[in-house]
């Protein structure tokens, strides 16, 4: 008999990369409809993908999103990028 043992890590087919978006300057904060983030593993299964740092409203400054992959093993990889707030004042002439 032989048993099996999965050591291979998820892999994300899609985390996107860091950006920059503008804020509203009455509000100071923007929405972001972010992209769907993917994974695959070689068991044929799904993994589990479970983000940290997802808002409603981002406000002006860096935002570090982290995503985890997780198999049914246990095993995980990482996915991280940061979203990065600015705000664009308009002086009238």
């Amino acid at each position: 008999m032989f048993l099996v043992t999965d050591i291979e890590k998820p892999a994300f087919t899609f985390c996107p990369g860091n950006f920059e978006e503008y804020a509203d300057s009455a509000v100071n904060y923007t929405t972001i409809q972010l992209p769907t983030i993917n994974a695959t593993d070689n068991s044929g299964q799904q993994p589990l993908i479970n983000c940290s740092g997802i808002r409603d409203k981002y406000y002006i400054g860096e935002h570090v999103v982290t995503c985890i992959a997780r198999d049914g093993a246990g095993n995980e990889e990482t996915c991280q990028f940061s979203i990065q707030v600015r705000c664009e004042y308009f002086i009238k002439l």
